[in-house]
């Protein structure tokens, strides 16, 4: 592989989960490190200085969150890609993931050109934005010498001299300008700032000072500048003489910034606002903040008379502005589209004389009969059209074309939250049923499952039981075993990915399948060639369903020979008693395979242990020991899961059904996220 192929650096402290992304990455020609924890894997950034890093959110120590946090403040880590992978995808720890510094995240199940597209982007958009760095420092160079703007003050702010290029920014002539209070031409919000930058001056005559603030052209617009002043002194006796600067003309980098910070806002406030009318107010007033309109209105459209009315309104605190917003007027759609360009002046005229009736009886109020709807915004989804928002003033206010611009998008963005939350509510009616669905799919897939007095053991030395407790949201746990013959018991745990009826079918049909033992070239005694026979059978889905892990055994009761494969499936765990302290020791059973279903062609393994006396075998599903113990997310994990186990042990006669109420009992939840299955079998 050449040298000059993109890196990546893999930070996952499960095995399993390395090697099928270095198999996938390696495939499509990228060079992989990897790191089993947080720790070492920003040692290992700091080493290679990949060119992406793929970091698992869940791990023990250094989580990835905060492996994240610790890269972006690292020499070139600022703007590296990092693709977070986790299997959630709540609002919260989507939320925390981009707090904590990620590009982007990807949830489990990984399908591989979802993983593999996300990264071509990812570093594409970096080679994009460091040519654009470089394009900007060019072109900013440039403009910054044509706007450059060259003055000197009086030590009280007169000017004396100023470059003509400064007519051609605000509008003023050599005769209105020179001599003049440079406070005359600053915003009057500015003046104090600006007066005591120059008293700063004035004192460090050394130093130059350099900020940002606002001047007023000669049309009234207001211009963003960043400005640099210095004191001038006299070499002699050290008084300041005059002060000289240079200012730059930044108005639309400024602007920029301040619709890209409105923008931000607005979708801020539609993503954690459940209330809609609090979420169109809340809009309206971000809106009216940076357009500076006292008054703003959003007008709604009822689908089924297609008549658009004003529904929700904001405005400064005044009284006047109650009367203005309290009485509704009513128009329909058709004739808003057969006239758009006048909608506007017919609001201003019915709202006029809304006005001047509110007037005879309250002297007080605002001449609302002047006032003008200065900008308005039609709030649509695609092509339908869902309301209106309208801002008003009685100045009239230029609004530039980039706010124009900005304002459709927002138009957009809450015509998307508006039906986001029509489809939330619809979603909510059909969820009961659904839920209804769901439970008897799992009460179906329970009663296929073998029962501990469904099958009498062959061998009484051998002894099965089993738990199986599906999630709320279903997912895909079977599980099985039986005697193939008089001296080989076989017994499995899969679990399909995904949640719903349709990963259930699927393990229903892998089920079938293995208890018929009708699947021709199938040798059921040979665990690797299982896991090959289904893996050619069932191959993932281009939507990244239809695959499944799973851990498969056969045990020869006479040689007491356990054969198993597991396939991306958690490890089996045989619990060994120890003679010389009489305490259990763990022997963790795994095989290094990716799931089935994800490459046709991989090449499955299978391993052996021989089984001592008075041994106990578990194997179980992720369920078991993925689910978060306190508020903050921290998972419960395996190991934790290793040594519930042991405590199990140590309280023997208890029973899986002892087990899973203590499960219960840690899980945060008020339910499971995932199916639980456990099988223990004894071995005497």
């Amino acid at each position: 592989m050449p040298d000059s192929s993109p890196e990546v650096l893999i930070i996952d402290d499960v095995r399993l989960s390395r090697t099928f992304l270095r198999h996938v990455l390696k495939q499509a020609n990228y060079r992989v490190s990897e790191a089993e924890n947080g720790a070492e894997g920003i040692a290992l950034f700091k080493e290679r200085s990949p060119s992406l890093v793929l970091v698992d959110g869940l791990m023990p120590e250094v989580d990835g969150f905060e492996c994240c946090r610790t890269i972006r403040q690292l020499p070139g880590g600022e703007d590296i890609p990092i693709l977070m992978v986790t299997s959630l995808e709540d609002t919260e720890s989507v939320n925390k993931a981009f707090q904590a510094g990620a590009s982007d995240y990807i949830t489990k199940p990984i399908h591989p050109s979802v993983l593999l597209g996300r990264m071509r982007c990812m570093l594409k958009s970096l080679h994009a934005m460091q040519e654009l760095r470089n394009s900007e420092e060019k072109y900013r160079s440039l403009v910054t010498s044509l706007q450059e703007v060259l003055f000197q003050l009086t030590p009280d702010g007169e000017i004396i001299f100023i470059n003509p290029i400064w007519y051609d920014i605000m509008g003023y002539s050599p005769i209105e300008t020179i001599g003049a209070q440079i406070l005359n031409f600053i915003h009057p919000i500015e003046h104090k700032r600006n007066t005591a930058k120059i008293q700063l001056t004035s004192k460090n005559k050394d130093q130059c000072f350099r900020y940002t603030t606002r001047f007023i052209t000669k049309q009234k617009e207001i211009r963003w500048v960043e400005v640099q002043i210095c004191g001038n002194a006299d070499p002699q006796t050290g008084e300041l003489i005059r002060i000289a600067g240079r200012l730059y003309d930044i108005t639309e980098r400024a602007l920029s910034e301040k619709y890209r910070r409105l923008e931000y806002t607005v979708n801020r406030i539609l993503s954690h606002s459940e209330d809609i009318d609090l979420a169109i107010r809340r809009v309206l007033q971000v809106i009216s903040g940076n357009s500076e309109t006292p008054f703003a209105e959003y007008w709604s459209l009822d689908e089924s008379s297609q008549e658009l009315s004003s529904s929700t309104y904001w405005h400064l605190r005044n009284d006047a502005y109650n009367d203005f917003s309290g009485s509704s007027i009513k128009f329909y759609l058709k004739d808003w589209m057969q006239s758009v360009h006048d909608i506007t002046s017919y609001i201003e005229e019915i709202r006029a004389e809304q006005a001047v009736a509110a007037s005879k009886n309250k002297s007080s109020h605002p001449p609302f009969d002047r006032w003008r709807c200065v900008q308005q915004c039609v709030v649509s989804h695609g092509t339908q059209t869902l309301g209106l928002m309208v801002f008003w003033n009685d100045k009239k206010n230029k609004m530039d074309d980039t706010f124009s611009m900005v304002l459709e998008i927002l138009g957009k963005q809450l015509g998307q939250y508006l039906k986001r939350k029509e489809a939330e509510q619809e979603l909510k009616k059909k969820n009961d049923l659904l839920q209804r669905e769901l439970n008897q799919a799992a009460r179906y897939v329970e009663s296929l499952l073998p029962q501990p007095e469904a099958q009498e053991s062959q061998h009484c030395s051998v002894q099965i039981d089993t738990l199986f407790q599906p999630s709320n949201a279903l997912g895909g746990d079977v599980f099985d075993y039986t005697w193939l013959d008089s001296d080989n018991l076989m017994f499995y745990v899969l679990d399909v990915a995904g949640h719903g009826v349709k990963p259930a079918l699927l393990s229903v049909s892998i089920l079938n399948i293995l208890r018929r033992q009708g699947y021709s070239n199938i040798d059921f005694y040979e665990p690797e060639i299982v896991l090959t026979a289904l893996n050619r059978l069932f191959q993932m889905s281009e939507s990244g369903d239809d695959y499944f892990s799973m851990w498969y055994g056969i045990y020869n009761h006479s040689t007491r020979v356990l054969k198993y494969a597991s396939a991306g499936h958690p490890q089996g765990l045989l619990i060994v008693a120890d003679e010389d302290n009489e305490e259990h020791q763990i022997k963790e059973l795994s095989t290094d395979n990716i799931a089935v279903g994800l490459f046709s062609d991989f090449p499955f393994e299978a391993a052996s242990v021989e089984v001592p006396l008075d041994s106990h075998l578990f194997i179980y599903s992720d369920g078991v020991y993925e689910f978060f113990v306190d508020k903050h997310q921290e998972m419960f994990g395996l190991e934790n899961w290793k040594d519930l186990i042991l405590t199990y042990m140590q309280s023997k006669p208890a029973t899986l059904k002892s087990l899973f109420q203590q499960i219960n009992h840690l899980n945060y939840g008020s339910t499971l996220g995932d199916d639980c299955s456990i099988m223990e079998i004894s071995f005497g």
